[in-house]
């Protein structure tokens, strides 16, 4: 994230989609895709929270602009925090 980080421009953004938990609740497609990223790229690979991934997308300096999200899925928007 960094390095994309890096090559952004001020008003770019960076658009995510993803499976979501909700605060630790875990839907029956995000527990499914939870056990597919676990057997595909091993420990580590997980649904996160939206405050997981604001706090991974603050550690390369971009921050929450936008969401929007159903029972299964979120678009979540970053942009550079400059």
């Amino acid at each position: 994230l960094r390095s994309l980080q890096a090559a952004l421009r001020p008003a770019s953004r960076v658009i995510v989609i993803e499976t979501v938990s909700d605060n630790g609740k875990v839907s029956g497609l995000a527990a499914r895709m939870d056990l597919l990223m676990l057997i595909q790229h091993g420990t580590g690979s997980r649904v996160r929270s939206i405050e997981e991934l604001q706090r991974l997308f603050a550690v390369a300096d971009m921050r929450l602009t936008g969401m929007v999200s159903d029972p299964s899925f979120a678009v979540i928007e970053f942009q550079p925090g400059r």
